[in-house]
């Protein structure tokens, strides 16, 4: 698809894949929005039934729409807790992950946008494996500084190329993989969650960016990595 000379070939491709039937019931002709959300509703209809109701899916597909800074807190607090009861280290250190990832992004996004600190401190989650006053502390180092920091904990040493590159969500991705190669139990569930996610996530970006002329180098430079 990121190679497709044009929106209307970057459709034919898709057409040619699962989600052909899902393109047959949008409402909205070619709709990259309407796809993404079609398919999110199938995803999380097949994992609660695949889980039987377990409550940690039940946490995890209970994801708010939007961006509202106190919901996604709330989101993430609940994962957390939910995440930490199912017993699986694989599981609680990928959200443990992913609430890291979510804070470094925040953080690198306000620090470009010149806010303060206090900024930071009213929009970051619940922390995951950097704490709290660590994650402060990083606020106010140089990009150099920070990779060098963070090179301390467990993440080294692929952040630094994470943060370097901006692919923090390949990073994240990296954590989970190990699941796919798992043939019963919860953690089979997650990795095709993370999968789906992040392959939808792609078709949108890819398709948006198509109906937007954007070219086929920059979509897939930017596109990273799909589980």
């Amino acid at each position: 698809m990121s190679q497709a000379e044009s929106f209307e070939a970057a459709l034919a491709v898709l057409a040619e894949t699962p989600y052909s039937e899902t393109l047959t019931e949008l409402k909205q002709a070619f709709d990259p929005e309407e796809l993404y959300q079609l398919e999110w509703m199938k995803l999380k209809k097949l994992l609660r039934g695949l889980s039987l109701g377990h409550p940690f899916i039940a946490a995890l597909l209970n994801k708010p729409a939007g961006s509202d800074t106190k919901l996604e807190q709330e989101y993430y607090g609940r994962l957390k807790k939910a995440g930490r009861a199912t017993g699986s280290a694989l599981i609680y250190n990928w959200i443990l992950f992913r609430i890291d990832l979510i804070n470094l992004k925040t953080l690198l996004r306000l620090r470009e946008q010149k806010k303060e600190k206090e900024a930071f401190l009213k929009s970051m989650l619940e922390p995951g494996s950097i704490d709290r006053e660590t994650l402060l502390g990083l606020f106010d180092k140089s990009e150099a500084e920070l990779a060098a920091q963070l090179a301390y904990t467990n993440y080294a040493p692929d952040i630094t190329k994470a943060l370097a590159s901006r692919k923090l969500d390949d990073f994240c991705v990296g954590r989970l993989k190990r699941a796919k190669y798992l043939n019963s139990g919860l953690e089979p569930l997650v990795g095709f969650y993370l999968a789906k996610e992040s392959e939808l996530r792609a078709i949108r970006f890819l398709l948006i960016g198509k109906k937007n002329f954007i070219g086929s180098e920059d979509l897939s430079s930017r596109i990273g990595t799909v589980y």
